[in-house]
């Protein structure tokens, strides 16, 4: 019985703490809003190729796979980075965005995307522009 309500009291303060997060849905930003959050925290607005070079870049780190093999089309306000995994030929599909300095992704898969990776629990990853060299670092 005693096994039963440590169990209890754990599960209660998992979910009160669950319900105390804040909530990290948000809109889909314009691409207006990304170039004028990235001018807030970066000392110039990066380009388009160095925003595709970031994005592709951080989808090769988090997966696994070469930057060579990211294909990304512009979605009016955010890439679509797309890949052929050369073990089995399956298609994977990310979205990205950055805000300032941070490179957000999401999933998609058969064609729904999934949720934005910028929750408190989620990585970080961010970018830094030195000459033509775009560095991403991701952060657990």
């Amino acid at each position: 019985m005693r096994n039963f309500s440590i169990a209890s009291a754990v599960i209660a303060i998992l979910t009160t703490g669950c319900s105390n997060q804040p909530s990290t849905t948000q809109s889909n930003p314009s691409s207006n809003d990304i170039a004028e959050q990235s001018k807030a925290t970066l000392p110039h607005t990066p380009t388009p190729v160095q925003i595709e070079t970031a994005c592709k870049d951080a989808i090769a780190k988090l997966f696994g796979q070469p930057v060579s093999i990211m294909k990304a089309t512009d979605q009016n306000g955010f890439l679509r980075v797309h890949y052929n995994r050369p073990d089995d030929g399956k298609l994977w599909t990310n979205d990205c965005r950055v805000e300032g300095d941070r490179i957000i992704w999401r999933g998609v898969e058969n064609g729904a995307p999934g949720r934005w990776r910028n929750g408190p629990y989620d990585e970080t990853i961010t970018y830094q522009i030195e000459g033509d060299n775009v560095s991403v670092e991701v952060s657990y």
